[in-house]
């Protein structure tokens, strides 16, 4: 067991945790809310970067640091949490763990560019420890406080969604961290693991397949394959190429379907 774990986190947790990153990146929320962040620490100056530089200056000084800091932060700290998702470790020191994890590379950041900009008195120690200080705080806050808040949506969440998931739930999304517990997309089998695909984005869980699907109840789906499920609401489109069919669900994944499932999909009115 502890070998297929480790498997998960040497490679499927890290691919994860990059297509989150890109896709935070690609969010024009999230850039919405960098370019804002970056107009008012441009006009604020904080950190006494008012004084010590111009306008220019400032404007591509907050613009890299708080784009690398971002993208750092969202990579390692995405793939922290599922790591301990992996383990099942849900302990009250996992926002700890994920800022400490998402901590260290955004302050090697931080220290990198101030003191490429300011000079070597940064590297010194009291300047040192301040800045690390500030960066676990922020990072240990933002582990903690923005999966409540549902900020990592990869997907919006309609009213009717919310809606039809508060009234009858499938047993499914009570495995899943807060901020993923969206409508159920897809099931797919990774080895001894299944890929959740929700409106909120994704988890790994280590589960059999049949039992994942077992409790998507009772929602609606199809096995259109022996390793993948699909939500009948979630299906946008089947597409036919070399004899081969496919579905393509409303998160924009490509999955097989098995010749066996085609009688289901033309009984549904989807073929």
């Amino acid at each position: 067991m502890h070998e297929i774990k480790d498997k998960f986190v040497k490679g499927q947790a890290l691919q994860l945790a990059l297509r989150e990153m890109r896709s935070d990146l690609a969010d024009i929320r999230m850039l919405a809310v960098l370019a804002a962040l970056i107009v008012v620490l441009v006009v604020s100056g904080p950190f006494g970067t008012l004084h010590a530089m111009g306008l220019m200056a400032r404007v591509g000084y907050w613009s890299v640091l708080l784009l690398l800091t971002v993208s750092a932060g969202s990579l390692f700290g995405a793939w922290a949490r599922l790591t301990l998702d992996a383990y099942g470790y849900r302990h009250g020191s996992r926002c700890l763990l994920i800022g400490a994890v998402m901590g260290l590379p955004v302050s090697l950041v931080v220290i990198a560019i101030d003191t490429l900009t300011f000079g070597a008195e940064v590297l010194m120690l009291p300047n040192l420890l301040q800045a690390l200080g500030n960066v676990f705080l922020i990072c240990t806050v933002l582990a903690g406080v923005l999966p409540l808040l549902g900020v990592r949506d990869r997907f919006a969440a309609t009213p009717a969604e919310t809606s039809r998931a508060e009234d009858d739930p499938p047993e499914l999304l009570r495995r899943l961290p807060v901020d993923k517990r969206g409508d159920v997309i897809s099931i797919s089998a990774c080895d001894h693991y299944v890929r959740v695909v929700t409106t909120r984005g994704e988890t790994m869980l280590l589960m059999r397949l049949r039992d994942a699907i077992e409790e998507t109840r009772p929602l609606p789906g199809i096995r259109a394959h022996r390793s993948h499920w699909v939500a009948l609401e979630a299906v946008q489109a089947i597409t036919r190429h070399q004899g081969r069919y496919r579905v393509t669900t409303t998160a924009n994944d490509t999955l097989p379907v098995s010749r066996s499932c085609l009688p289901q999909l033309r009984d549904e009115g989807l073929l």
